[in-house]
């Protein structure tokens, strides 16, 4: 047996499916600034990787790196992150501080949902520019 037959048998079926792989040319743009902020602040030239670093990104890029450290101060250093990290530990501790313990589960398993669609969306509008299913691959 030749090796072209042995080739095709394998190929047969990439040639009738076609090529999943094959990305599509992106439709809309990455955000970027107005030529004014490019004159003033920006100097690409100058230091090419803090430009990509600092300036090559969405907003919600930068305002997710804004969220981190409000959520750790959130959560480790107020009220609320108290009764929502006890909401998971010490349920009679909150039902003693007169506080709902499902209540407040059910409030962080929605504000979870809404942070993880948030990160679906910048997935799929920002990054991919595109949308496939299972794109995730999970």
């Amino acid at each position: 047996m030749p090796g072209g037959v042995r080739g095709r048998g394998l190929a047969a079926p990439f040639y009738s499916i076609g090529y999943p792989i094959r990305r599509q040319p992106a439709r809309c743009q990455p955000f970027r600034a107005s030529t004014r902020w490019n004159r003033i602040i920006r100097q690409p030239d100058a230091a090419p990787g803090v430009y990509i670093a600092l300036f090559n990104h969405d907003p919600l890029t930068h305002l997710s790196m804004l969220l981190m450290p409000a959520l750790w101060f959130v959560l480790f250093r107020t009220r609320i992150g108290i009764i929502l990290r006890a909401a998971g530990e010490r349920e009679d501790m909150l039902f003693a501080c007169d506080v709902n313990p499902r209540l407040v589960r059910y409030a962080a398993v929605l504000a979870g949902g809404f942070l993880a669609g948030i990160g679906g969306a910048q997935l799929s509008v920002a990054y991919t520019h595109s949308w496939v299913e299972n794109m995730t691959a999970g």
